[in-house]
């Protein structure tokens, strides 16, 4: 169970490193002018869902006994890894 609970403060700090950056995104958003404005809040909107998706996932992580942590784990990190990656690529087409 130790290694499950460290899991999870892993992944909620990974997940906090990605929020950051898509609050990142919602700044450049303020300044951008109207037709990129309106590119990057769709793209936002693409993150905030993968961001749900992931904290769902983490979510999941505390209710998980024994036998599913694994299968769990798997799509926690898949989660994380698309939200990881979606948001890298957004950042470099915007800032």
């Amino acid at each position: 169970m130790e290694h499950q609970e460290a899991y999870e403060k892993d992944m909620i700090i990974k997940l906090k490193k990605w929020e950051s950056k898509i609050d990142e995104l919602k700044a450049e958003m303020d300044k951008a002018d109207a037709q990129a404005r309106e590119s990057l809040y769709k793209e936002i909107e693409k993150l905030q869902e993968l961001q749900r998706k992931a904290h769902e996932k983490i979510d999941a992580i505390k209710h998980a006994g024994k036998e599913s942590f694994n299968d769990i784990k798997t799509g926690t990190e898949k989660a994380m890894k698309d939200l990881e990656e979606a948001v890298g690529s957004v950042l470099s087409r915007f800032k």
